[in-house]
């Protein structure tokens, strides 16, 4: 076990458990398979202290502490099978709510905590959701589909994310994506016929005129486990509350049987096990398949083991053993298993992958064509048609398969992978739903995507002002005002943090310095070197600053000075500067001597290079020269150009532009707004912006062979490290390989400077701690506004920390203590701290929820808005505009925070939300880091939708076809109308002029 693993599994079992939580379990299908991952969740449960009550078919064999079982009717799956949707599903459904649950259930006044619903067409179930007042966690053991998506508001790609009955994988071509475009849309047409079933049933049985409908009940979905993992199906993007869970019910192998033991360790050549699954029996087989089968088995060198469920085999050869019921895990788990013959069923896949064992698969029915046709695509297997099964077929299928090492490296490749997680999936499991119990239903995950409509999640409104618009001149304004100014093992890791920020460099300093003590060798560059000599770590130090590129412009006291600009003006003006000084910045950089050394540096070999997303582009070019993977860390919440490399969707409908002062809840003037102006900026970025970073990147490095655009570098990351985390941020749709570490920098509170200490001990009253952060001086602003600061901490009884950066203050109050530099974080952890002043940076954001100490926001620049707003709306701060500020603006701020409860208690609940997660963030950020070195840049979590056009993704050739067909088909309708009237009518005339002749005689 790795050690990152090892202090996972230390770091979950010291979690603050849950209290004992009551949990409905809700199992109702009746295939074994499908019970096997379920009930393997909902043991572990009850073998964690929680009271289970499981509503099943299957009762377990042995009684379980803290499990009751509420049987119901076991129907077949031959008779799922026959009644798939609509009523003949709902009757099946209806069988289910016997007179045992009606009395146990749906009739009692029992309570629970949460509710665990198999989901798999049982959604009447949902009416127990409402009776309990419980949140719902989803249990999906099947993949993922694109409607159990729907029920967190998590995105399914038709472009690139197959529909689950479809055998398709994630790269189509149009025929495919028309079809797949299709299914989808169908299965959304049969969902909602099928919901109003499932409503008058849910209704017949819980008899409560509240009771909302089917579908406002699935938007409560809490949490969706699902199971699956996409190193065995595909990257796609999930919110936080979608989590991957695939290989759950996998358990550590346990000794096999005496007889089955001695079988297979005597066997020189191999074994091959064969199984057609819990739900399929082998001996259903028609005769003419299994002499087939018997036949091909009788020439193999190799033994056979066969899940067969009679006493007896006709023909059966001396190298093949029998067994009604066979642990299968185990038996794969075995070093002399060679190949397994399988169904293809979902637990079985992830069996065979977990234990690094090929297959030959031959599916039947449901997903296991599609988890065959992925386990042909990814080479440690062959599919063989049912239909097409010889004794020949058999024979070439397994001998290609056990005679080309390239199935079983890939399969052992793919092993390693898959159980490369940072916890194991039960964990997660495990971990999650206790995290919906702790949070009491965990609100703070649910996606704002659940409260638009359809039109508004994919901005038809907003596309439709747009198109509609009478002139578009100023949507070219703002391009113009935006574009304006046009200028494992231990590895070597390469480090860049160039921008000149202290703040951007922390949390890169923190997770460098701790790769260098894992035993990696590290090279930084950096403005600034560490003080102190590292272990592993070598720093090169540059020294270009905006001050050399701007003069006295680039100082950062100048940020004092706007305080009337405009939203608008302000987003121009900070683009503008990125856009523009930070290319002329970037080649400076690149001149300096300690750099060039390192471009020149034929014999400098990294395994890694790791990137600050933030304006550094040029350097990508190391990228190249190193052939090495690249690592991206984004220092702050993140750009919408950041989703485009990893193939992420934007969601401009409910995830805010980062200048902008919006929240996730946007009304149509906001979402038109952000939409704009997050298209814009991406415009300006790849069409005036980037190509002056790559003709500096040529500069610098177009001596290297093949330089690939930055561009194409950009879309070769392998992961990108967010500091930004859901609960404090908004929950948003990510790719396995965006990973959240926020507040990665935070670490245990060290013990305060003596004074320091003193001083916030002896404060009855409380302490105020005030800090602009590390970028602006508190000292730079104008008298007037220092003097507003001093005039109102003179008259709160509270003592008040300042940060101030000269060595005296006119005018300070007898309460207030000054410190050029302060431990922020650890004076925040202090109890006696009741309130931080700060600038709402986002380092700063995350300490004072961290340390759960309400704030009151003072935004200048960049994204310190977005934090301050995001502060407001979960109510643990006030957010202050410095162009109003006044003594008597400042010490109402201050009272109201300090004298409403609400906001220590809500800063107290977040840092519970914040802190409760199933890893550190540090830990997170270094194991997957280290996933990358291991697996040699993790190609397996490159999303398919990078390989698409722009109208593929949006599959606008695939609407334009579906538009052309109705349009056609319209035309020849009233082609056919139109000559069929005609016909009339010409019939019609003769009879009126003979009419007509009558009458004249």
């Amino acid at each position: 076990m790795s050690v990152i693993a090892f202090v996972a599994l230390i770091f979950a079992a010291n979690l603050k458990e849950s209290d004992e939580a009551r949990i409905l379990g809700l199992c109702p299908l009746p295939g074994t398979s499908q019970m096997i991952a379920c009930s393997a969740l909902l043991q572990e449960l009850a073998s964690r202290g929680h009271d289970l009550t499981v509503i099943t078919p299957f009762q377990p064999e042995k009684p379980i502490a803290n499990y009751t079982v509420v049987p119901v009717k076991k129907i077949t799956v031959n008779d799922l099978m026959k009644r798939a949707t609509g009523d003949a599903n709902a009757e099946v459904n209806k069988n289910l709510f016997d007179l045992r649950i009606r009395a146990n259930l749906i009739n009692s006044n029992e309570k629970f905590d949460v509710i665990i619903l198999q989901a798999f067409f049982f959604d009447c179930f949902l009416g127990f959701a409402h009776k309990f007042k419980a949140p719902v966690v989803q249990f999906s053991v099947f993949g993922g589909t694109a409607e159990l998506g729907n029920l967190v508001g998590n995105p399914s790609p038709y472009s690139y994310v197959p529909d689950s009955l479809q055998e398709l994988s994630d790269k189509m071509t149009f025929t495919e994506r028309l079809l797949n475009t299709i299914g989808h849309l169908f299965q959304k047409l049969t969902t909602k016929y099928f919901h109003k079933d499932q409503d008058k049933l849910m209704r017949k049985h819980f008899h409560d005129p509240n009771m909302p409908s089917i579908e406002e009940l699935e938007k409560r979905t809490a949490l969706v486990l699902v199971n699956h993992h996409f190193s065995i199906s595909y990257p796609r993007p999930m919110v936080p509350n979608f989590v991957q869970v695939g290989g759950l019910h996998v358990k550590p192998p346990k000794k096999l049987p005496a007889d089955l033991q001695k079988y297979m360790d005597d066997a020189p050549e191999g074994v091959i096990y064969f199984s057609m699954g819990s739900n399929l029996q082998s001996a259903d087989m028609p005769e003419e398949t299994v002499k087939a089968f018997t036949g091909a088995f009788s020439k193999l060198k190799q033994k056979v083991i066969w899940k067969w469920e009679t006493d007896s085999l006709p023909g059966q050869p001396a190298n093949l053993k029998l067994g009604k019921w066979l642990p299968q895990s185990d038996i794969l788990a075995h070093p002399n298993v060679r190949l397994f013959i399988t169904h293809g069923g979902l637990l079985s896949t992830q069996e065979t992958v977990h234990r690094g064992v090929p297959v030959v698969g031959i599916p039947i029915f449901g997903d296991q064509r599609l988890n065959m046709k992925k386990t042909e695509s990814l080479g440690f297997g062959k599919l063989l048609e049912f239909r097409d099964i010889t004794e020949n077929s058999l024979l070439s299928s397994i001998k290609e398969v056990l005679e080309n090492p390239k199935y079983r490296e890939n399969a052992q490749r793919l092993s390693r992978i898959f159980r490369d997680q940072p916890m194991t999936p039960m964990e997660q499991a495990v971990f999650w739903t206790e995290y919906v119990i702790r949070h009491k239903g965990a609100p703070h995950m649910r996606s704002a995507a659940l409260d638009l409509t359809w039109y508004q999640y994919f901005l038809l409104d907003v596309i439709a002002v747009l198109v509609l618009a009478a002139g578009l001149r100023w949507l070219v304004t703002v391009f113009l005002l935006l574009t304006k100014n046009q200028l494992s093992e231990s590895a070597k890791i390469l480090a860049i943090f160039p921008f000149q920020s202290r703040s951007h460099m922390i949390m890169g300093s923190a997770l460098m310095k701790e790769l260098a003590n894992r035993g990696h060798q590290v090279t930084m560059i950096s403005h600034f070197p560490e003080k102190e000599k590292i272990a592993n770590y070598t720093d090169i130090q540059i020294k270009t600053t905006m001050v050399d590129v701007l003069g006295s412009k680039g100082s950062a006291d100048r940020h004092f000075e706007e305080d009337d600009t405009g939203v608008i003006e302000k987003i121009r003006m900070t683009l503008d500067f990125l856009y523009r000084v930070n290319v002329i910045t970037c080649d400076m950089m690149l001149e300096e001597e300690s750099v060039k050394r390192l471009i020149r540096d034929s014999d400098a070999k990294f395994d890694l290079v790791v990137i600050e997303a933030f304006f550094n582009e040029c350097f990508l070019g190391f990228v190249h020269k190193f052939n090495a993977p690249l690592i991206q860390v984004c220092t702050f919440g993140g750009m919408y150009w950041l989703d485009d490399w990893f193939g992420n969707p934007h969601a401009f409908s409910y995830v805010p532009f980062i200048f902008s002062p919006f929240t996730d809840k946007m009304v149509f003037g906001e979402r038109l707004f952000n939409a704009v102006a997050g298209t814009m900026m991406n415009i300006g970025r790849n069409y005036v912006y980037l190509p002056r970073q790559d003709a500096v990147m040529k500069k610098h490095f177009g001596f290297l062979e093949n330089l690939p655009s930055l561009s194409e570098l950009e879309c070769n990351t392998s992961l990108l490290l967010i500091n930004h985390h859901f609960s404090i941020s908004y929950p948003r749709p990510l790719m396995p390989n965006m990973v959240q570490v926020g507040g990665l920098h935070v670490k245990n509170p060290k013990k305060l400077p003596q004074d320091l200490q003193k001083y916030i001990d002896d404060a009855p009253d409380g302490v105020i701690y005030f800090s602009m952060g590390s970028n602006l001086k508190s000292a730079d602003m104008p008298e007037e506004t220092v003097k507003a600061f001093t005039g109102a901490f003179s008259k709160l009884k509270q003592k008040v920390i300042w940060k101030w950066e000269t060595d005296s203050l006119p005018g300070q109050p007898a309460n207030l203590k000054l410190g050029k530099w302060l431990p922020q974080s650890d004076i925040l952890a202090h109890p006696n701290v009741r309130l931080f002043i700060t600038h709402g940076g986002l380092l700063s954001t995350q300490e004072t929820i961290h340390r759960g100490v309400p704030v009151v926001g003072i935004p200048i620049f960049g994204d310190q808005r977005l934090n301050m707003k995001k502060t407001e709306s979960l109510g643990f701060g006030k957010l202050l505009e410095y162009k109003n500020i006044t003594e008597y603006t400042i010490l109402s701020s201050i009272k109201e925070v300090l004298e409403n409860p609400k906001y220590r208690e809500n800063a107290q609940r977040l840092s519970r939300i914040f802190r409760d997660q199933p890893m550190t963030p540090m830990e997170q950020a270094v194991f997957w880091t280290e996933y990358v070195i291991r697996h040699k840049g993790a190609p397996h979590m490159r999303s398919a939708a990078l390989d698409l056009t722009w109208y593929q993704y949006f599959l606008l050739d695939v609407i334009a076809v579906l538009v052309l067909a109705v349009v056609a088909v319209l035309t020849i309708l009233f082609i056919i109308i139109r000559t069929i009237f005609k016909l009339i009518c010409r019939r019609s005339k003769p009879n009126v002029q003979i009419t007509s002749r009558k009458k004249k005689n």
